[in-house]
């Protein structure tokens, strides 16, 4: 067998070999063992540059054995290679159009390795001067939640600590997209009943604004645009109207505000009877509501611990804890809802609960029906039974049914049927007075014995 062979290759990315690589030098060696192995060393020496840094290189041995050549790899490896930093820049996650309440950051990249020291500085809009911001330990600007007042001139700054060479990035603007505050007039509007309304919404944003009206109520959608107009305002006109400001090519930013208007008049109830259901002794929890403008408040025709919450500017919710007694479920109970323009009353009628039997009465009740079924179905079973086998008598009107014994089987049994109407097998009766069943329509059996 000849000596193995030995070839180094060094690969720089996709290379079998390293022909860029400047200044390269490979020296080998073969050491022959006192047991007769060869030890083969080879080792590269080659001065590496900043395209270098992602190289990777392995070691290639071929040798020959009878069965044919072979050849191993050794694993592959990268050397880190450290160089100047030459240029810094900006980076803003995420990409594309930012928004108020969006997480954002702001991260200082360069091209030399090790990195070098980064700060992050804001252009202050009034003095223009770069003012450095606050960054974490890994030199990233995190802004949460952002606000527009986040936006503005940003730029970075790499110093190389070995070099002491300070670099600065393009400066890069920020647009932090917002929607102010939504400011609708007049903030408290009053009416009279019949008369109109124009409700005006208002707002500023660094995008173009589209503007919506809903009710409060029932989210329905009312107008489309700053302006809503009312007229003929009823009582139930009275409440909540929502003005939603959006910007339609940002999803997610929009501002709201809510008004609500008051329509004068006494108040009315949110339901003028009801019935209850109670138990005698118990304590109970009652609840009146009542709508109004002025507000109105709510009074008890009977003592007991009351107290009143506002759902909203025109509407009061009062309850009332008492306990039932035989009076209270004669009379009632009334809430009474008053202001400076009339009263409204709503009666509350209390019903005892009726009792239900008791779950272990029930239970008796059920396992009786059951037996019952089960007795009943065993008897028609065994009627059935003994009606197959004969040893049932069916009696039927007019005719008897005569069974003879084993040894009289071959006498003959005539049926003689009578077209006679009833009234005339009346005359045919024997002496002996004997009468049929009001249902006999004269049948009789005549047995005719050899």
């Amino acid at each position: 067998m000849g000596l193995p062979r030995l070839v180094c290759a060094f690969l720089l990315a996709a290379c079998c070999c390293c022909p860029r690589v400047a200044g390269v030098h490979i020296q080998s060696s073969q050491t022959v063992e006192s047991s007769g192995l060869y030890t083969l060393q080879s080792i590269l020496k080659a001065q590496l540059v900043k395209e270098d840094k992602d190289a990777q290189f392995y070691c290639e041995l071929n040798y020959r054995l009878p069965s044919g050549n072979h050849m191993k790899e050794s694993r592959e490896v990268t050397v880190p290679v450290f160089y100047p930093t030459e240029k810094v820049w900006l980076e803003v996650e995420p990409v594309g159009m930012l928004k108020e309440g969006d997480r954002v950051e702001i991260r200082c990249l360069a091209d030399g390795n090790p990195p070098p020291h980064f700060s992050i500085s804001k252009q202050n809009p009034s003095t223009r001067e770069a003012e450095e911001e606050t960054t974490n330990d890994n030199g990233v600007l995190v802004l949460e939640p952002a606000r527009k007042e986040h936006s503005g001139r940003y730029e970075c700054q790499g110093l190389d600590l070995d070099t002491m060479i300070s670099l600065l990035s393009e400066p890069q603007e920020l647009l932090v997209n917002y929607v102010s505050d939504v400011r609708v007039s007049p903030a408290a509007p009053e009416r009279q009943e019949g008369s109109s309304l124009t409700l005006t919404c208002e707002a500023e944003s660094s995008q173009d604004l589209e503007f919506q009206w809903l009710r409060e109520e029932t989210g329905q959608v009312l107008e489309r645009g700053p302006v809503l107009q009312l007229h003929d305002l009823k009582r139930e006109a009275g409440g909540g109207y929502r003005c939603v400001a959006s910007v339609p090519s940002i999803p997610g930013l929009n501002r709201t505000q809510l008004v609500n208007v008051a329509i004068f008049g006494p108040p009315w109830m949110a339901f003028k009877e009801r019935k209850v259901w109670v138990k005698e002794n118990m304590v109970l929890n009652l609840s009146c509501e009542a709508s109004g403008h002025p507000r109105p408040t709510i009074s008890w025709n009977v003592n007991g611990t009351a107290s009143e919450q506002d759902q909203d500017p025109q509407r009061v919710l009062s309850t009332l804890n008492v306990l039932v007694t035989p009076e209270l479920l004669e009379t009632g109970v009334e809430c009474t809802a008053s202001n400076d323009l009339g009263k409204n009353t709503s009666i509350l009628f209390l019903e005892l609960e009726r009792k239900l039997p008791e779950p272990e009465s029930r239970g008796v009740v059920i396992v009786a029906v059951i037996v019952c079924i089960l007795v009943l179905a065993v008897l028609g079973a065994v009627l059935y039974f003994l009606y197959k086998k004969g040893k049932l008598p069916c009696r039927r009107s007019g005719k008897q049914e005569i069974t003879l014994p084993p040894s009289r089987k071959s006498e003959l049994v005539v049926e003689v049927k009578s077209d006679k109407l009833p009234e005339e097998m009346g005359l045919l009766q024997g002496s002996s007075g004997d009468k049929r069943a009001p249902g006999d329509q004269g049948e009789k059996y005549i047995d005719l014995r050899h």
